[in-house]
């Protein structure tokens, strides 16, 4: 219990909120692009929802959550160093790290509402948005299973760990080859 809440900080919990934030301003971005008739809207869709919703993301975590900068506690009111260092980590490493994770958010989530839905049909379990609901259930299971948590364990910590790279960059090379015999 107490290792429970050691892993729920002020920090992670800013975290949540920005995450709340960024997926319903991408929901919306999303509800009003499909409801348009516009070239292309399949790609447009997809960069919303991988892109601009990710880097929304990010950007949130850096400007509102994330306390501590190259060691030192940044005041959320310090917006001039939060933004410095939030352009800094666009060409970083740190990006790398946070795409790693979204992708392997993506192949979980995707490879758990594959076999979760194949259950529903198989028990004849359908109603309206069933897929919707069971999509937002699952990927806010992961989030707060691993995906907040390592965000804030690893992708936006300033010093190097070669160890955890390795180990997430394992993981992701796995559930990638795992995801291509499906």
């Amino acid at each position: 219990m107490k290792h429970l809440i050691a892993l729920t900080t002020l920090e992670s919990s800013r975290g949540i909120v920005t995450s709340i934030v960024s997926n319903g301003l991408s929901q919306l971005l999303i509800y009003l692009t499909s409801k348009t008739k516009i070239k292309n809207k399949d790609l447009i869709l997809y960069l919303i929802t991988f892109l601009f919703a990710n880097i929304l993301s990010y950007s949130l975590d850096i400007l509102l959550a994330k306390d501590r900068f190259n060691g030192v506690e940044v005041p959320l009111s310090d917006i001039r160093t939060r933004s410095k260092y939030l352009l800094e980590k666009f060409l970083s490493f740190q990006i790398v790290r946070f795409f790693v994770l979204v992708c392997i958010d993506v192949i979980v989530v995707s490879a758990i509402f594959k076999r979760t839905r194949k259950f529903l049909d198989s028990k004849n379990i359908k109603f309206k948005n069933r897929d919707q609901i069971l999509m937002v259930c699952i990927t806010f299971l992961t989030f707060m299973i691993y995906g907040n948590t390592l965000r804030f364990s690893w992708v936006y910590v300033d010093k190097e760990n070669t160890m955890f790279d390795a180990l997430m960059f394992s993981w992701l090379t796995i559930l990638f080859v795992t995801a291509l015999e499906d």
